[in-house]
């Protein structure tokens, strides 16, 4: 009888009682111990997975590459329950939110004028009036031509898509844009009127970039909020006059390339991020004007970022404010003026952003 080459596979035996009729070797005659164990894990129900519940346990305890990462702080200050603002269900913090959807549009972008969803005033032909509750679908831009005012007319405007304004909008008293996962794009020479009373929400995933030569008034008594969402003033100007900028937790306000936030009598309530950087751009407070960056608000003054805190004006900090007195990678930051920061100091006053924004 010949002996199988590898002893491991040779099968049990028992003199004192006949084997199985269903035993088999432990692996094929001429395997390595290694060869055998490569055969054997190819099939996934020999791969001993851990479960979900097993996986979070092993992340509690400190395993893995997620385990030794601090996801709140606290200190005399305040604390932040959600040091990386993550996406948040309730008390839940969602470590893997599930990917944005790739919008496909079959037939291309379908481009809108204003007249397909306003009409003219016959008194001016600039200016057009709002036809009713409209929605800018996904596979829509809706498109407002240099010269062109569109009053959003006691009616609320949807976007879901992309409107590209190179005229006017005049968002007044009832009037409300609520920007659903869409784009709005405010050119050079594009103006939005955020009249007394009118309110922009910028919901889920929604972007709105203010770009060179593009101006957001938010006069008195008017409301932008930012909710899980991004606000990109890229060279442009946001005006806010007595009026409100809610940037609330997961939301984004970029202020870049130059672009000036000027905040008088108003308040900017963040508590979210706003980067302010590149090209001395300014956030200036002026005439009463506040920002009050509650707890897990933060705040990154960097790269030529200059907040001027001028007379009888105050920054009311709970959260966190990073203005770099020296480069350590992300460039100085300047806070300047005669007004004053209360409550809390800059409590990481070198800290560059984890990433860019």
């Amino acid at each position: 009888m010949t002996t199988p080459t590898n002893p491991a596979c040779t099968p049990p035996t028992n003199s004192r009682a006949p084997l199985w009729s269903r035993v088999t070797l432990l692996c094929p005659p001429g395997l390595t111990p290694a060869q055998n164990k490569a055969e054997v894990l190819q099939y996934k129900g020999n791969a001993n997975p851990l479960t979900k519940k097993q996986q979070l346990s092993r992340i509690i305890r400190g395993f893995g590459p997620l385990g030794n990462k601090v996801w709140a702080t606290q200190n005399i200050y305040g604390s932040n329950p959600n040091v990386f603002n993550l996406e948040q269900q309730g008390n839940t913090l969602i470590l893997c939110p599930e990917p944005t959807p790739i919008i496909v549009c079959p037939s291309g972008i379908q481009i809108l004028d204003i007249s397909n969803v306003a009409t003219q005033n016959p008194f001016d032909l600039d200016t057009w009036n709002l036809n009713a509750n409209t929605t800018i679908l996904k596979c829509q831009n809706l498109i407002i031509k240099n010269g062109e005012l569109l009053n959003i007319n006691n009616k609320t405007l949807i976007v879901e898509g992309t409107i590209t304004n190179n005229g006017t909008i005049v968002n007044n008293t009832n009037d409300i844009i609520t920007n659903n996962g869409g784009i709005i794009n405010n050119n050079n020479g594009g103006i939005i009127n955020n009249n007394t009373g009118g309110i922009i929400n910028n919901n889920t995933g929604g972007l709105i970039n203010n770009n060179t030569g593009g101006i957001i008034y938010n006069n008195t008594g008017s409301y932008i909020n930012n909710n899980n969402s991004k606000i990109t003033n890229n060279g442009g100007t946001i005006d806010t006059n007595n009026s409100f900028i809610t940037n609330n937790t997961n939301g984004t306000i970029d202020n870049t390339n130059g672009g000036l936030i000027d905040n008088g009598m108003g308040n900017i309530n963040n508590t979210g991020i706003i980067y302010n950087h590149q090209a001395s751009t300014l956030i200036s407070l002026y005439s009463g004007g506040s920002i009050t960056n509650g707890i897990g608000g933060i705040i990154y003054n960097y790269d030529s970022g200059t907040i001027n805190i001028n007379a009888f004006t105050i920054i009311f900090n709970n959260g966190t404010i990073n203005s770099p007195a020296s480069s350590g990678g992300c460039g100085i930051g300047t806070i300047t003026g005669t007004g004053t920061i209360t409550i809390a100091p800059n409590t990481s006053p070198t800290a560059c952003p984890p990433s860019p924004p």
